[in-house]
């Protein structure tokens, strides 16, 4: 599996985790401008909307998942949401949530981290 089947995968993934966990709804996936991206855009049972960033490792090779968002990282995922705001029309309270997945010995492990 290439880096971009795995990243989708892992997305999907994701999507199915929050729904199964939380009973959220998928509003969008992969919304990309040229000012960043949002992998997922979910809506909670109070109809906040949730904005995702999903990040997964197969190794500890090149890190930590969560240590791959940068304070750019989040810079760009800003500007997107604001991007999607604007052309939506839709500016309900929200929340970023990172989704970390990482492989610990053939076992996943699954991690939310609220992002300010």
């Amino acid at each position: 599996m290439d880096h971009a089947d795995f990243g989708l995968a892992s997305e999907n993934q994701a999507a199915d985790y929050l729904v199964q966990t939380h009973g959220w709804r998928v509003l969008a996936r992969r919304v990309r401008f040229r000012e960043g991206e949002i992998d997922l855009i979910m809506e909670t049972d109070e109809r906040r909307l949730v904005f995702v960033e999903v990040k997964a490792r197969k190794s500890f090779t090149f890190g930590a998942a969560v240590e791959s968002v940068t304070p750019e990282k989040v810079r760009r995922i800003r500007r997107a949401i604001g991007k999607w705001r604007s052309q939506s029309g839709d500016f309900r309270e929200g929340e970023l949530l990172l989704v970390t997945m990482e492989w610990h010995g053939g076992k996943l492990t699954v991690e939310e981290v609220g992002m300010e």
